[in-house]
């Protein structure tokens, strides 16, 4: 889950939504679509603190030329915004989205 041979920062994993739509359906081994064990809360738990583990870097400068359309929850700046990189990484992603639509 992490270390040097995990997924990179660059890797759609590294945003906690992604991750944490993962756990949510896939953790505790056995737990189905249908039948969720972990709550929303829990697996956005597991999520940051498997993210926060070291893990390969990846240098991604150019992925979004167009800061106004990152994704709230890209964990590295520069952003469109004076929101904090631990706030994009982790949340609260509300007081973003309400800026952005601003």
């Amino acid at each position: 889950m992490w270390g040097e041979n995990s997924y990179n920062d660059g890797a759609g994993l590294y945003r906690i939504s992604n991750f944490a739509k993962y756990v949510k359906y896939n953790m505790p081994f056995g737990v189905t679509h249908e039948n969720p064990i972990l709550t929303d809360e829990e697996a956005w738990d597991v999520a940051a603190y498997v993210n926060s583990q070291a893990r390969p870097h990846k240098n991604t400068p150019q992925d979004w030329p167009d800061l106004s359309k990152k994704p709230l929850d890209h964990p590295f700046g520069p952003y469109a915004d004076s929101f904090s990189v631990e706030q994009h990484k982790y949340g609260p992603f509300q007081p973003i989205a309400a800026a952005r639509k601003n």
